[in-house]
């Protein structure tokens, strides 16, 4: 949305020695076909080499015709591998009729909770689509509807990054979760040192990292805090702790 700020980036990025993840869009933002392939050019010009990932759900209900349109233009400037879809809850339909507007082969490997990945590809073009299910925040009582508990991998999925938000919290996840001040671990105005100096100090980070979310499901069922029901999103969890604790 802001081209010049994102294009001073990636340059000092690539001033720094940085290495690109990827840059998250709804790949909507666009007003016209030259408008968008006008600002991507400057984005590829400015050095960026990283994925360009699309959110595209029924949460961001996009035109189908739109998002083939921005995928197409990523392909041709930045390659037939630059681009791959994030999507929230099991949506083969939604993806199904993509592929077919591309011209590209349809394939799906999706777990029963609704994890899982599917591929649109020909002999060119190979585009994976990341499926995750549906996040619910614990005061939702939807969160506590699963048949087993999360499986604790002491955040090392979500975790290990430096999450800058817009108000210039750094939390040390990209799980909703981070949005809790228990989470926040300095301000992008503090050094590298300090960051990770609060982060050792931190109790909730102790807990995440170090003991593991799934050892204060005990604990707080002997205290009778535990909600009814149970999760398997260990974001949730964290959720349910950063505002309890």
């Amino acid at each position: 949305m802001r081209q010049d700020f994102l294009c001073e980036v990636i340059k000092a990025a690539i001033d720094m020695d940085f290495m690109f993840d990827r840059i998250m869009t709804n790949g909507d933002w666009w007003k016209t076909k030259e408008d968008l392939r006008a600002t991507l050019q400057k984005v590829y010009d400015a050095g960026y080499d990283g994925k360009i990932g699309v959110s595209y759900d029924n949460f961001h209900a996009q035109s189908e015709e739109r998002i083939a349109a921005f995928i197409q233009t990523v392909w041709e400037l930045f390659g037939s591998d630059a681009i791959e879809i994030q999507s929230v809850l099991p949506i083969s339909d939604k993806l199904t009729s993509l592929a077919s507007r591309l011209n590209l082969t349809y394939e799906e490997n999706i777990s029963h909770s609704g994890l899982g990945i599917a591929s649109l590809s020909d002999d060119e073009h190979f585009l994976p689509a990341y499926i995750q299910t549906e996040s619910y925040q614990a005061n939702d009582p939807r969160a506590w509807h699963d048949k087993t508990w999360f499986k604790d991998e002491h955040c090392a999925e979500m975790g290990q990054i430096l999450f800058v938000h817009a108000t210039g919290n750094i939390a040390p996840c990209c799980g909703f979760a981070n949005e809790n001040k228990a989470l926040f671990i300095g301000k992008i105005t503090d050094s590298f040192d300090t960051v990770l100096k609060n982060a050792g100090q931190s109790k909730m980070i102790k807990i995440c990292y170090e003991e593991g979310l799934s050892k204060q499901i005990k604990r707080l069922k002997e205290q009778g805090k535990l909600p009814e029901g149970k999760t398997a999103d260990v974001c949730t969890f964290c959720d349910f702790i950063c505002k309890n604790q």
